[in-house]
């Protein structure tokens, strides 16, 4: 054998149990190479590809005439770079799409479905108004301050009333509240603590024991829905109103309002709806502005006390109302 074989060195590669061999000689590395590769071993390599791919000498260059392939580079042991193929398949790709997109279209569905679920839980803690049983939202009760004549102050109703039938037979108009400390007997409502004073000194004149005293009338243990609670508003109004008149009157004050100033007030309070909770205190307040304007013609002192009678009335009624 010369020596020209005898530098010759190759690789051999094993397709599918065929070999193929690839042999360069070391005359054709450069001068500085040689006696390295002389020193290397041969190296081989077994490679087995699908049959689509047995007689195809384009695996070591990666390419293929219909598919594409995915090549490594690896260097052997002579220092020659090689090239490896792996084929990944069209169909495969595809799955791989599919089942990450799949995947990615989940998390952000299931993310969107608790996100929803989390406002619905915190909803009702955000939507804190409070709704009667009755279905209908409850109002407050105005506050009502009185000023009014009393005729005493009694520790059982039986009392109060033998008292209050003393009173009546003097023509003297009167109502028993009940109140924590007692039974009360009130003769007269004013405008001011001290117009009661001065409408309490009247009414001795006609023999009662009397005292002058403020009441306030609040918001208790029961509830009324809001037409209710707006409809006493407007009563109310009309109250204080008529009862400064009526005191005024009795007394003889001059500055005592007519029927013109409270007309606009009583036709409202006449236009109020129906309602069984507070019918009764409408009708005495109305029956007083009608008492009124009737003694603005007749001047007859006992339409002025039955005035004063039925706003005695409505106070009794809105204090049961407000469950004080």
């Amino acid at each position: 054998m010369d020596k020209t074989d005898e530098r010759r060195k190759g690789i051999t590669i094993k397709i599918n149990g065929k070999e193929k061999s690839f042999i360069h000689r070391e005359s054709d590395l450069p001068g500085p190479e040689i006696a390295a590769a002389a020193e290397k071993t041969e190296d081989s390599f077994e490679w087995i590809l699908p049959e689509d791919y047995e007689n195809h000498d384009e695996i070591t260059t990666g390419k293929t005439k219909e598919r594409k392939a995915l090549i490594l580079s690896h260097h052997n042991k002579s220092g020659v770079k090689t090239k490896r193929s792996f084929m990944i398949k069209a169909p495969l790709i595809s799955i791989i799409c599919a089942v990450l997109c799949g995947s990615l279209l989940g998390f952000i569905v299931l993310k969107m479905i608790t996100a929803n679920q989390g406002a619905k839980s915190i909803q009702p803690a955000i939507q804190g108004t409070v709704v009667p049983v009755s279905g209908k939202a409850s109002g407050a009760l105005p506050e009502l301050k009185a000023y009014l004549v009393q005729g005493g102050i009694f520790s059982s109703e039986a009392a109060a009333k033998g008292i209050q039938q003393r009173v009546a037979q003097k023509q003297i108009p009167s109502e028993i509240f009940k109140r924590k400390d007692g039974y009360y007997l009130f003769l007269g409502t004013a405008e001011s603590l001290d117009e009661s004073k001065k409408l309490a000194l009247f009414l001795k004149s006609y023999g009662a024991d009397v005292f002058w005293k403020e009441v306030d009338i609040k918001q208790g243990s029961k509830k009324m829905d809001s037409t209710s609670a707006a409809s006493l508003k407007e009563m109310v109004s009309l109250y204080h109103l008529l009862s400064g008149s009526s005191s005024k009157n009795l007394i003889g004050d001059k500055s005592a309002a007519n029927s013109e100033t409270w007309a606009k007030k009583t036709t409202a309070v006449k236009n109020l709806a129906k309602n069984p909770a507070t019918d009764e205190m409408k009708s005495d307040v109305l029956s007083a502005a009608e008492l009124l304007k009737q003694y603005e013609t007749s001047g007859q002192t006992s339409q002025l006390l039955q005035a004063q009678g039925k706003l005695l009335s409505f106070l009794t009624g809105y204090q049961k109302i407000s469950g004080s």
